[in-house]
C-alpha cells in the first residue's frame, strides 16, 4: 500500500496528535454508566415495591447495562429492565444514550407478551400522545434511531389508526425521547416514564 495516497486533513492531524479527546470522551461514558446505575437503582426500588402487579418473568430477570461504540458510527449504552428475551418473547424497557443525538426510552413487545398487553397499550392511547411517544413503524425491531422511517408520532394517528398499528405488527416500539441538552434532569425524566410504561404492563 502507498502510504503517501493516505491523507489526513488538518483537523485529523491535529486530533490523532492529541489524546485529551479520548480521555474527556472516556471520562463522559464513564458518567453517562453512572447515570444509567442510578437510573437502574430507582427502577429496582420501584419494581420492588411493586413486584406484586407484574408477572413473575418480568420481576425475575436483574436489570443489564450493556455499551458499545459503534451504532452507526457513534458510541452507545443501553439500559435494560425488565428484559425478556426469548426466542418466541420479548417485554422490555430500553434506556439508551447516543452519542450526538438523544436518551430514549422505549417499551418493546412481541410475541405472547404482545398479546397479553396489546390492549392494555391500545387502551392508553391518550396519555402515548401527551407525552410525545413515537410508534416504531420499521420491519426491523433492532433499529433504535428516532428517523421517519423508523418511527413515527402518536400524535399524528387517531386512535384507529394507533390500535391498527398494535394488532397488526408482529412487535410493538414505543418511544420518547429526553434531549441531551436536559442532562441535569434526564435521570428523573428516564424513571419517570419507567413508571409510566410499567403502569402499562400492570395486571
Amino acid at each position: 500500500m502507498d502510504g503517501a495516497k493516505i491523507r489526513l486533513s488538518e483537523e485529523e492531524k491535529r486530533l490523532i496528535s492529541s489524546g485529551d479527546w479520548i480521555l474527556t470522551k472516556n471520562g463522559i461514558l464513564a458518567k453517562v454508566n453512572q447515570l444509567l446505575a442510578g437510573v437502574m437503582q430507582g427502577q429496582s426500588h420501584w419494581m420492588a415495591a411493586n413486584s406484586q402487579r407484574f408477572v413473575a418473568a418480568l420481576v425475575a430477570a436483574s436489570p443489564k447495562i450493556s455499551r458499545g461504540e459503534n451504532y452507526l458510527g457513534l458510541p452507545w449504552l443501553m439500559l435494560d429492565y425488565p428484559r425478556l428475551f426469548t426466542r418466541n418473547d420479548t417485554c422490555a424497557i430500553r434506556v439508551f444514550f447516543w452519542w450526538g443525538n438523544f436518551f430514549s426510552i422505549t417499551l418493546q413487545l412481541a410475541g405472547p407478551s404482545l398479546n397479553r398487553y396489546s390492549q392494555h397499550i391500545i387502551n392508553a392511547w391518550q396519555s402515548f400522545n401527551d407525552r410525545n411517544y413515537l410508534l416504531g413503524i420499521a420491519d426491523d425491531p433492532w433499529v433504535h434511531h428516532a428517523g421517519t422511517d423508523n418511527y413515527l408520532p402518536v400524535n399524528e394517528m387517531d386512535p384507529a389508526d394507533f390500535r391498527q398499528q398494535v394488532v397488526n405488527r408482529g412487535f410493538v416500539k414505543l418511544m420518547t425521547l429526553v434531549s441531551l441538552d436536559d442532562w441535569d434532569l434526564a435521570a428523573e425524566k428516564l424513571e419517570g416514564e419507567f413508571r409510566f410504561l410499567m403502569e402499562q404492563l400492570a395486571d
